[in-house]
């Protein structure tokens, strides 16, 4: 079986050979695996990296940046997912499974667990938000897999999946900061 982080490098670095192992017969990895496995990892390479880079670093403050992003990314995920069943069937006809949303929605969002972590360097979510303008291009090479890249709605579905996905885990940030300000 191949390692979730080599599915991680792939999806940043050679994005269609990527997909094309996840849609062919060479992973046999749960799409939530992985995203365990990639956020999970992000998460604590954030951790350590908070430990050098912040003057005021405290454990209570590194385990609460480390809930909220948890938090944040996996519900963010499961959202995204959700939401992106409901739009491809109905704006674009596709009759997507939940399982195959989740799992379009869990690989194509490598790169903003990435964001995640320089987040957490700079103190600020959305100056990555910018960053994560690369969930595009891994989104529109994931597309062809879900949708005829030949179909006419083709570039809409990839903006508005990606924005789905880039939006819901900073909506989830934004609604935990608002029910729970200890975590800031």
């Amino acid at each position: 079986m191949i390692s979730a982080y080599k599915i991680f490098y792939k999806l940043i670095f050679k994005t269609d050979a990527a997909w094309q192992m996840i849609k062919g017969d060479g992973i046999r990895l749960k799409p939530s695996v992985f995203a365990n496995v990639a956020i999970l990892s992000c998460m604590l390479i954030a951790v350590i990296a908070e430990m050098f880079v912040a003057d005021d670093f405290t454990w209570q403050k590194a385990l609460g940046h480390l809930i909220l992003n948890y938090l944040s990314l996996y519900a963010g995920l499961y959202l995204a997912a959700l939401l992106i069943k409901v739009v491809s069937d109905r704006f674009f006809s596709t009759q997507l499974q939940i399982s195959d949303s989740l799992e379009f929605a869990a690989y194509a969002s490598v790169f903003i667990y990435v964001s995640f972590i320089i987040a957490v360097l700079t103190g600020s979510i959305f100056g990555t938000a910018i960053l994560s303008v690369y969930t595009y291009q891994i989104v529109s090479e994931g597309a062809k897999y879900y949708i005829d890249r030949e179909n006419r709605h083709f570039n809409k579905f990839v903006l508005i999946n990606g924005t789905i996905l880039i939006l819901s885990p900073i909506i989830i940030r934004t609604l935990l900061l608002f029910l729970l300000p200890h975590l800031q």
